[in-house]
């Protein structure tokens, strides 16, 4: 099917393997190359997030995601009684999916929440809410570098991360 290396076909051509290279297309390879060796340095320099990082960071937000619609799939189908959906389990099912929702929202934004620009600072110190339980997510990287350099209580007072 394909002729032999260094072997001339039937037309008494050479095969492209001995082909010698026009100037132009070694210089365009010769770039190529440089490009090359130039990337594969920055790359060495800065190698990006590790495997953790890329899990927690972007990765698992798939499959928790995922698994919250399977969650309410589950919720919705326990009110489903032989295969049908009578009138009197309409609240129920609603009530339980709105408390389900809620609990998905909080723990979402209990691992990845990142405090908008236009949110109100109305003081130095996150307070949890109903809505936020930390200032930034378990899973973020702003979260990550909080852990990494903690910052040091400047007003004399003791330290809120040694509190509930």
């Amino acid at each position: 099917m394909f002729p032999r290396k260094g072997s001339p076909d039937d037309y008494g051509s050479t095969p492209h393997d001995q082909t010698e290279l026009t100037p132009d297309e070694e210089a365009a390879l010769a770039e190529t190359l440089d490009r090359v060796d130039q990337e594969k340095r920055l790359a060495l320099l800065d190698p990006g997030p590790t495997w953790k990082e890329w899990f927690f960071h972007s990765h698992a937000k798939l499959w928790v995601g995922l698994s919250f619609l399977i969650l309410d799939a589950f919720i919705f189908g326990t009110w489903i009684s032989d295969g049908s959906f009578p009138a009197s389990h309409i609240v129920g099912a609603a009530l339980s999916l709105a408390v389900g929702l809620y609990g998905e929202v909080l723990l979402w934004r209990y691992l990845w929440r990142v405090p908008g620009d236009d949110e109100p600072i109305l003081g130095s110190r996150f307070r949890p809410s109903w809505k936020a339980l930390r200032e930034f997510g378990r899973w973020t990287p702003e979260a990550a570098e909080l852990r990494a350099h903690p910052p040091a209580a400047t007003d004399g007072g003791p330290d809120p991360g040694e509190f509930l």
